[in-house]
């Protein structure tokens, strides 16, 4: 949206300078009220770590949080995204284990796990 907003607003901002500049606009007014809430609460969790209260909310957070990550993955699972091909299909599902294989046993980070999926998934398809 920002990218192309301003060129088609006005053909004076018609230039991909202002394009990045909106990109770049939009991306910090999507991520800095998050980034402010998590700043500010997560002193207050820390130090409140150890109550019963606290706990509990985690606990009741960790179902939704898995509800809502499967709910987007079957949201995404379409033709547009795997292709018409079986082989695809087989494909992506063979990265998701690997991906979850190396995470949870063999225990690599998730942002390199991330990382060489994404470039898997470049060289395959």
């Amino acid at each position: 949206i920002g990218y192309v907003t301003p060129a088609e607003y006005s053909d004076a901002f018609a230039s991909p300078l202002y394009g990045i500049l909106g990109s770049l606009i939009c991306t910090l007014v999507v991520v800095l009220p998050s980034f402010i809430l998590v700043a500010f609460t997560s002193h207050l969790i820390r130090r409140h770590k150890d109550s019963v209260v606290v706990k509990g909310i985690f606990a009741g957070l960790r179902p939704v949080v898995v509800g809502l990550i499967a709910s987007a993955a079957l949201l995404l699972m379409n033709s547009a995204n795997f292709g018409e091909e079986n082989t695809q299909v087989l494909w992506s599902i063979a990265l998701c284990i690997a991906a979850f294989v190396l995470v949870y046993w063999v225990k690599w980070h998730p942002i390199l796990i991330i990382c060489l999926a994404g470039f898997a998934g470049w060289i395959i398809y």
